[in-house]
């Protein structure tokens, strides 16, 4: 990959991309088995990481995948879409903008969610209209948490490319595991 070969031929480069995007872009490629104890459903080399341990892959379609503390999956189609990611949304996984979240700005929001949709066709949003919270106010309460899951779930199966899925694949101890094991 050439952006990957100008990156770390470039200390200074690397230093900026570090601190404004937390990504690491690794010396050589690593093999996704020595970080973990798992097989998964394509084939890839871990390129780089994040101060937040997660790990970029290259998948063998040359789409990209992230590995972090259980989660796994494709968060773009090609290098320059990642680098796009990273560019534009620096921490992406610790993104959070707190104010936008107020009842004021939830037309601005929804337009927001939806043209990232239309832009994105792996994309999609689901609402919380209508789910409840625990007696705090902050938290779903349990009954709000399993719709919100079938919300996403449903919306998941529109979008999933059955195709291009990156995910760990189940091993023969995983059968016999308890349910409570599983979790």
């Amino acid at each position: 990959m050439k952006i990957l070969d100008i990156i770390r031929n470039d200390e200074d480069l690397q230093e900026k991309i570090s601190l404004v995007c937390d990504f690491e872009v690794y010396d050589e490629y690593d093999d996704p088995y020595d970080y973990f104890d798992a097989e998964f459903t394509m084939d890839g080399k871990i390129f780089g990481g994040t101060d937040d341990d997660g790990w970029f892959v290259l998948l063998e379609d040359n789409t990209i995948g992230y590995i972090t503390g259980g989660d796994i999956g494709r968060i773009a189609e090609n290098m320059q879409e990642f680098f796009s990611l990273i560019i534009n949304c620096p921490s992406f996984e610790d993104f959070r903008l707190e104010d936008l979240y107020y009842e004021e700005n939830k037309e601005l929001l929804k337009k927001l969610c939806n043209g990232i949709a239309k832009k994105d066709k792996m994309t999609g949003f689901v609402s919380a209209e209508g789910l409840m919270a625990n007696d705090d106010n902050i938290h779903f309460s349990s009954a709000a948490l399993r719709e919100f899951g079938a919300r996403y779930y449903a919306e998941f199966l529109k979008l999933e490319d059955k195709n291009k899925v990156f995910w760990k694949k189940p091993s023969l101890d995983d059968g016999a595991k308890t349910d409570l094991e599983l979790l």
